[in-house]
């Protein structure tokens, strides 16, 4: 150790004396390593690997030794330039889009005395971590939902109750308006009906009606202008989640026809003055409560079907007050949610028909009150909104108490279903079956099958057109006649605007029958204007 300490000293005080040009020392000199200087920056390294020596601060040819590590800067690279900073924004001044505040979480503690804000429709978000601040999230403004109907009547409020009222006048032709085989005279006629509809606007229960009423005046013949009228209310009250109760009630006013199977047959020379009123008027209760997928409902039903007596040319009366009768149903059903399109039911309901006089006015006097029992399995269908309604068929049968009477007896077929193949084209389809009362001798009753389709498309928003075809089948029991009818019938509708609207249609219907003399063949055109708010 003593002697690397005096070849040190040895070494300093020959540099100092004799200066050298270049003078390089060994790696280990100073230190006395293999490691020596090559770990300082920028040390010039000689061609064998060594670190060239540096020269001590301060010595007076320092300046002089230009391959001397500390002549020099250290050589870390290129400068670099300094980035150009935006401007400071002066003091008051805002940003084009400055960013929402920053909210916390909903469930972050906050500081005293500062309140929470509350956005009122805030968009659903998750809760960020415990030490993340979250940025509101901006509001989307919904698009306006289109009016599928822009040309619908829109009403008027009245309390919680919408109102639709209308009135129609429209004028036309008629080519057989009493509907007769023989005697055949066509006349024009002027007609005016006036209607309200009713629509409830309430959280719960509903009310929603339709009322019509209406005269068409024929000109030059007799008995041939009539009135008609009908209406419906119905109501449903929302007593429990699961328990609903559902009320209707019901009128029809029409009148019979010179041509009517309703009226009697009168010998030669003999007519009905006028046009004899049909009068029929009921109501409904019923209640249904849901199990889950299992909906048991119960209904009742009172109706009450009226005849006016019928005057004739020869002075007297013939008394069809004596066929009107009351008619009492009791109707269950269980239904079944198996999918939410599909939801089979079976149905039962039975009947009591007593009328007015036990004894009818025909030669015979038969006793017409009468008992049925009906039982009908269907579903309630609704595929995506394009195939909607119910659909059901049984078996009926109804047993007199005049033992005279044949009972009458068939299948039931009962369906009443709206398809949507477009968004402007609708076809509904409806099918039923009932069991008539009928006046004529020796028949006990009648089985009246109905069918019908109807088609409507819209070829603007303000134009629809429309096409329906109705066929009905009466069989009588008893004796040997059958009736077939059959309706025909086109119609369009412009809309000028929501409150006025052209009307036209053409109407032709066929009555075919067994029966003598009663067939007949007739057409009508109407255009009118309809007025409606």
């Amino acid at each position: 150790m003593r002697g690397i300490w005096q070849a040190t000293f040895v070494a300093l005080l020959l540099a100092h004396v004799c200066p050298v040009q270049a003078q390089t020392i060994a790696p280990g000199a100073l230190r006395g390593t293999s490691g020596g200087t090559a770990d300082l920056p920028g040390a010039p390294v000689s061609a064998d690997g060594a670190a060239a020596a540096a020269p001590l601060a301060g010595s007076p040819n320092g300046s002089q030794l230009g391959t001397s590590a500390y002549s020099q800067p250290a050589n870390y690279g290129k400068t670099r330039k300094r980035p150009k900073l935006p401007p400071p924004k002066k003091p008051g001044t805002k940003s084009a889009r400055p960013l929402p505040p920053l909210e916390t979480y909903s469930t972050a503690p906050l500081p005293p005395g500062q309140k929470r804000r509350v956005r009122a429709f805030a968009p659903a978000r998750p809760d960020p971590g415990p030490t993340v601040a979250t940025i509101p999230a901006l509001e989307r403004r919904t698009r306006p939902v289109a009016d599928a109907n822009p040309y619908a009547p829109v009403g008027f409020g009245v309390g919680s109750l919408r109102l639709f009222p209308y009135i129609d006048g429209s004028a036309g032709y008629d080519s057989n308006p009493n509907r007769v085989a023989t005697g055949i005279k066509g006349a024009a006629f002027g007609r005016v009906e006036g209607g309200l509809g009713i629509q409830s606007d309430w959280a719960r229960h509903e009310l929603k009606g339709t009322f019509q009423a209406g005269y068409s005046d024929f000109f030059h013949t007799a008995n041939a202008s009539r009135a008609d009228a009908a209406a419906m209310l119905d109501e449903r009250i929302d007593v429990l989640r699961d328990t609903t109760v559902n009320l209707q009630q019901r009128y029809t006013y029409a009148t019979s026809s010179p041509g009517s199977t309703v009226l009697p047959v009168l010998s030669a020379g003999v007519t009905t003055l006028g046009r004899p009123v049909v009068q029929t008027y009921g109501a409904t209760a019923g209640i249904t409560q849901k199990f889950n997928r299992l909906s048991l409902s119960l209904r009742g039903s009172v109706d009450r079907t009226a005849y006016d007596d019928a005057n004739l040319s020869d002075g007297t009366v013939s008394k069809l007050s004596a066929d009107s009768f009351n008619d009492y149903v009791l109707r269950a059903r269980a239904t079944y949610e198996a999918t939410p399109g599909i939801s089979p039911f079976v149905e039962v309901s039975g009947s009591i028909r007593k009328h007015d006089q036990r004894l009818d006015n025909s030669a015979s006097q038969f006793a017409r009150d009468s008992r049925g029992l009906s039982a009908s399995l269907g579903s309630t269908v609704e595929f995506s909104r394009l195939l909607t309604g119910e659909a059901s068929v049984g078996y009926g049968s109804r047993h007199y108490e005049d033992s005279r009477l044949a009972d009458l007896r068939g299948l039931i077929t009962d369906a009443a279903l709206v398809w949507t193949p477009t968004p402007l084209s609708t076809i509904k389809l409806k099918a039923g079956t009932d069991f008539a009362e009928t006046n004529t001798s020796g028949a006990s009753g009648a089985l009246t099958r109905r069918l019908g389709i109807e088609l409507s498309h819209a070829l603007w928003r303000n134009l629809t057109l429309g096409a329906s075809l109705n066929y009905v089948n009466t069989q009588y029991q008893g004796i040997a006649q059958t009736d077939q009818t059959l309706t025909a019938s086109l119609k369009a509708e412009y809309s000028l605007t929501r409150s006025i609207v052209l009307r036209s249609s053409f109407t032709h219907e066929r009555l075919k029958s067994t029966a003598p003399g009663t067939d007949y063949t007739a057409n009508t055109f109407l255009l009118g204007l309809r007025l409606q708010q």
